[in-house]
């Protein structure tokens, strides 16, 4: 199950043992839980045991009894059994989560599938445990019967088996079992008030554009969980200075240091990131001033976030500063000669710089980060230099940083200029400046980063049509479609899809294949006829060479055409099924292009085809042959996304991990810090990215919270390996009062 190996028995002389004497031994009440496949029925099959090797009359085992499959436990008291057994009797071939209590005075519960089921006791009483054996040698054993004999070998697999030293009650196992189809990765995190606080609201961020369970979010019809740094988000708001988001204005978001243009024309704003403006920088006489800022002033700690977009690059060009005279500065700027597309950092005449290939890239926006901490010893760790959240350890440096900047007080603190010299304007866009007075470490500049630039939605998103009652491109680049049949149908994650008659039903768009070469497309989609041959999404030219560039079904499998071969070529190998939802992404970049193809986040096809030169729109539900619709599909389209770039395969497997889950909230509040004593508890089921919701637990110190990853609508079967989506809840959110 979920991924991993379970122990796989045959019957006959398969098991596992384990030392003698484990502590549990003299425990008089507890629980035993597992996930067992039967391969028979009719036979003794072991689970677990306890037993005296130096008898065969004294044993606790926890197994399937030979009646049909009947789940039982059976203390076997020198010579005397006290069997209880289940009146459900179990399936060949069929997972099922089993589990056994006892008080060890009177009461035995057996559980299936996280629910009690009711019992008969087949000899003796209830109520038995481990101190109930007595033995000179006691050992346990899974998987069969072990005493001073060896019998009753399971056949079948045995995945997860747990011990408990106390009674779980109902909730418990049912929780338990339901944690384990749910895949719960993250647990127990808690937060201290400090004083008995009034929990009002609680907020997740995924960092991610994509929620669990609900369609891609965007910056028109969605909650965008990207974009620009909030001076009140309570993650990266510690020792916060300044925050310059540069749209249309100068202004500082947190403190007082508005800028002011040095420029020789007009002051200029161009679309940036986030859905706003940014500065426009010449590179002749553009720059941004922001006076004396003293925070940076004799300090060890400094840290500069910003995104850099540059039209072209020069040796020593400024990014940003603070100088006072001579060599008394600090500045970020680029290097020089090979290294001019690199950050190249100054103090008081000793520098360290980045050698990183294409640090910068003309054109593209970058994330930096530069953080100084004085308080370490060698160069490369005074200075640290993140590219996309990734630190950079390919550095030089000249003579030895400092400890401490200096009295830099009475100097001016710019924005895209070296003022050390003359000549160094940069040329590009700078947004989101952000400066903090402390050391950031490598985990809060990675969730800067993806806080802001996210992993899917990214910066080469270039359509995004939900389907949802229109055909509206909610990438924010105006690629509408119009849907000739305008039919929508129940689609998933409660929302509507596309739904295609495969006879003339079609979505044209305006959006081509990119002439950079590159292109990743992704649909969800579901057809009762998998065995005609259709597309999902196509464009190809009809003129002369056919070139091509889709995705779509051939002869019952994904498959997808790059270049001027048949699209039959790239083909996957997993059988499409009937009425089911599948995940699919073909990608192509290069010439000639290397062409991949996913199923379910899985991949199916890698290999190398002519570079598409297509410059027809695509279409959604059909292909554009040369302006004409052709081979229609026949089913449903949900949530068709193109980037003008191409997805990592984790990437391609997280769209599709996140789509099939969905995330819900345990809450609760404790009166311990280990919150081991919990006084309340909420569960919020489906929960929304970076929305707040209210809270209803009682006033406590502290609150505990956990994520678990469950199966979205529209996933219910699924098995639930498909739901291990890494810890991506790392902003957490908490509004209360005390």
């Amino acid at each position: 199950m979920w991924d991993s190996n379970a122990l796989d028995l045959d019957g006959d002389s398969d098991y596992v043992s384990y030392s003698l004497y484990p502590e549990y031994r003299y425990n008089s009440q507890g629980t035993i839980s597992a996930w067992i496949k039967l391969g028979v029925t009719n036979a003794y099959q072991t689970i677990y045991t306890l037993g005296d090797n130096g008898s065969t009359n004294n044993y606790l085992v926890f197994q399937s009894s030979t009646d049909t499959g009947k789940l039982s436990v059976n203390v076997n008291i020198s010579g005397t059994s006290n069997r209880i057994d289940t009146l459900q009797t179990l399936n060949v071939g069929e997972w099922y989560y089993v589990a056994v209590t006892s008080n060890g005075v009177n009461d035995t519960n057996l559980y299936i599938n996280g629910v009690t089921v009711p019992i008969t006791i087949f000899s003796g009483v209830e109520g038995k445990w481990f101190d109930d054996i007595s033995g000179t040698a006691e050992f346990p054993c899974i998987g069969a019967l072990c005493r001073s004999s060896i019998a009753s070998y399971h056949n079948g697999l045995i995945d997860e088996v747990k011990i408990w030293d106390r009674v779980l009650n109902a909730t418990e196992i049912l929780a338990d079992y339901n944690n384990f189809l749910n895949a719960k990765f993250v647990d127990n995190n808690i937060i201290d008030a400090g004083a008995s606080a009034d929990w009002n609201q609680i907020k997740i961020n995924s960092n991610e554009y994509f929620s669990f369970g609900k369609e891609m979010e965007s910056n028109v019809d969605g909650t965008a969980t990207f974009g620009e740094l909030q001076e009140s988000n309570v993650l990266f708001d510690e020792n916060l200075v300044d925050l310059w988001h540069l749209n249309n204005n100068l202004d500082d978001s947190k403190n007082s240091y508005n800028g002011t243009w040095s420029i020789s024309g007009i002051e200029s704003y161009v679309d940036g990131l986030f859905n706003s403006n940014v500065a426009d920088l010449d590179g002749s006489t553009d720059y941004i001033t922001m006076g004396d800022i003293p925070e940076i002033d004799s300090t060890q700690y400094l840290s500069v976030s910003m995104w850099v977009k540059g039209d072209a690059f020069s040796d020593y060009d400024g990014l940003f500063q603070k100088y006072l005279s001579g060599t008394e500065r600090f500045t970020l700027q680029l290097g020089s000669g090979v290294n001019n597309d690199n950050p190249y950092v100054t103090i008081n005449g000793s520098a360290v710089y980045s050698n990183q290939t294409n640090f910068f890239v003309v054109d593209q926006w970058k994330h930096l980060v530069v953080v100084y901490d004085g308080t370490q010893s060698i160069n490369s760790n005074k200075i640290r230099f993140y590219e996309d959240g990734v630190l950079v350890t390919n550095v030089g440096s000249i003579s030895t940083i400092p400890v401490t900047l200096n009295d830099l007080s009475g100097g001016q603190t710019v924005i895209g200029n070296d003022i050390h010299s003359t000549g160094r304007f940069f040329d590009g866009k700078i947004e989101e400046v952000a400066i903090w007075n402390k050391a950031l470490s490598e985990d809060e500049v990675n969730n800067l980063y993806e806080s802001q630039a996210g992993k899917f939605y990214g910066l080469n998103l270039v359509g995004l049509w939900h389907l949802n009652g229109n055909a509206n491109d909610s990438s924010g680049n105006g690629n509408n479609g119009n849907f000739v049949d305008n039919n929508y149908s129940t689609g998933l994650w409660d929302t509507f899809a596309g739904q295609f008659d495969g006879v003339n039903d079609v979505i044209t768009t305006n959006l081509v294949p990119s002439l950079s070469g590159k292109n990743t497309i992704s649909v969800w989609f579901k057809t009762s006829v998998p065995s005609t041959n259709q597309i999902i999404v196509g464009s190809q030219q009809s003129t002369g060479s056919t070139y091509r560039a889709y995705i779509g079904i051939n002869n019952g499998k994904l498959a997808g055409g790059v270049g001027t071969t048949s699209w039959s070529t790239i083909i996957g190998t997993t059988p499409i099924q009937a009425d089911t939802w599948y995940h699919g992404v073909i990608e192509w970049s290069g010439t000639p292009s290397l062409v991949k193809l996913y199923l379910n986040g899985v991949g199916e096809y890698l290999g190398t085809k002519p570079s598409p030169v297509s410059d027809l729109n695509f279409y959604v539900g059909a292909n554009n042959y040369g302006g004409t619709a052709s081979t229609f599909f026949n089913g449903k389209i949900e949530e068709v996304s193109i980037w003008d770039n191409v997805l990592t395969s984790d990437e391609v497997l997280d769209l599709y991990r996140k789509g099939v889950s969905k995330l819900d909230l345990n809450i609760y509040s404790c009166s311990d810090e280990s919150c081991n004593t919990k006084t309340s508890s909420q569960l919020i089921t489906d929960v929304n990215n970076n929305s707040w919701m209210n809270l209803t637990i009682s006033d406590s110190n502290y609150l505990g919270w956990e994520a678990i990853f469950g199966k979205a609508t529209g996933f219910e079967d699924y098995n639930a390996g498909s739901f291990f989506v890494n810890a991506y809840v790392k902003d957490v959110n908490i509004s209360y009062s005390s």
